[in-house]
């Protein structure tokens, strides 16, 4: 009976390791500089769209993610984006992130007027009032391709996502308190 079991649990393995596999790509942002004593730079940012594409250079299928985000954003329509992609951002609230050391969740909505220009940032929720502050002055200061009502340039949100963890052992950093 114990061999079904092995049997089994290899199969449902295999099949879990065969449907991973086809799972889209993951695209990586690492830090600019390894840490003192070691050669080694984390990677502090996962994903499954390149963060240094802009809106244009993203594939249908990525484009296809982005848009998903907007909830009965008609077909002719498109959502903002940074013009650099999310990368300047990322790295900025990753760099306050190591020096603040929070972990949590961030999400944050930036109003993107018609000239690709944020005006506004809502915060949903922010694992410190610092990085929240912070986060918001750095969504501000990149700029967006403006998203298209109709073909035409319009005020619409973009909204960021980023999920904070304290770097553990394996990551190449001291082990976070649990």
């Amino acid at each position: 009976m114990s061999r079904y079991w092995l049997i089994a649990g290899l199969f449902l393995a295999c099949g879990h390791a065969a449907s991973w596999a086809q799972e889209a790509p993951r695209y990586t942002l690492s830090e600019d500089m390894a840490e003192t004593g070691t050669i080694i730079k984390r990677k502090g940012v996962k994903g499954s769209i390149p963060v240094n594409y802009s809106y244009a250079q993203l594939s249908e299928e990525q484009k296809l993610s982005v848009r998903d985000q907007y909830e009965g954003l008609p077909a002719a329509d498109e959502p903002p984006y940074p013009i650099k992609g999310p990368e300047p951002f990322l790295r900025e609230v990753y760099a306050a992130q190591r020096i603040l050391q929070v972990r949590g969740k961030l999400v944050l909505a930036v109003q993107v007027n018609s000239r690709g220009e944020g005006k506004e940032v809502a915060i949903f929720e922010s694992p410190d009032d610092k990085m929240a502050n912070f986060a918001a002055a750095a969504a501000i200061k990149q700029r967006y391709k403006p998203g298209l009502c109709s073909g035409v340039p319009c005020t619409m949100d973009f909204v960021y996502t980023v999920s904070f963890n304290l770097p553990s052992e394996e990551d190449g950093g001291a082990k976070a308190a649990q």
